[in-house]
């Protein structure tokens, strides 16, 4: 990346934060510092541009587990899910909470490979955390949504 890249970059981010976000710290950044030339990071940009890593394409999973192939689930428990809909607005959450409560379930769901929701216990909970952290390696807040 050339200097002006650079300086282009943080400028952008340094409108980004002050006058979009309005970030409250953005105003006492210092911002002209990090423009310097000598922050020109070559030790971060080797680490992140070392060839090592060599993904192939078979090394990638064509299909986790609970991936919602179709929505098969939504047709075999299109009734509990209604029910799920039903007590979500009931409570008054937002839409985007519904929608992602009723995706997490559905991807349990498939996970188990549609067993019925009573058939489920909190092992079965457990066994889905713990594919979540390890197979799918997602993040610890994405494991508490899925809990919640």
């Amino acid at each position: 990346m050339e200097d002006w890249q650079y300086e282009q970059l943080v400028d952008a981010l340094r409108v980004l934060f002050q006058q979009v976000v309005q970030a409250p710290w953005a105003e006492t950044f210092p911002w002209e510092a990090w423009k310097a030339p000598q922050l020109n990071f070559a030790a971060d940009i080797d680490y992140y541009s070392r060839p090592e890593v060599d993904l192939h394409v078979s090394d990638i999973p064509v299909r986790f587990r609970d991936t919602l192939d179709g929505m098969q689930v939504r047709e075999r428990f299109g009734d509990e899910l209604s029910l799920l809909r039903e007590e979500i607005r009931r409570r008054n959450y937002s839409i985007r909470t519904e929608h992602a409560y009723e995706t997490w379930i559905m991807r349990y769901l498939t996970f188990h490979a549609g067993q019925t929701p009573r058939e489920l216990d909190m092992s079965q909970v457990q066994a889905y955390l713990s594919y979540l952290a390890n197979t799918r390696a997602v993040a610890a807040s994405t494991q508490n949504q899925a809990l919640s």
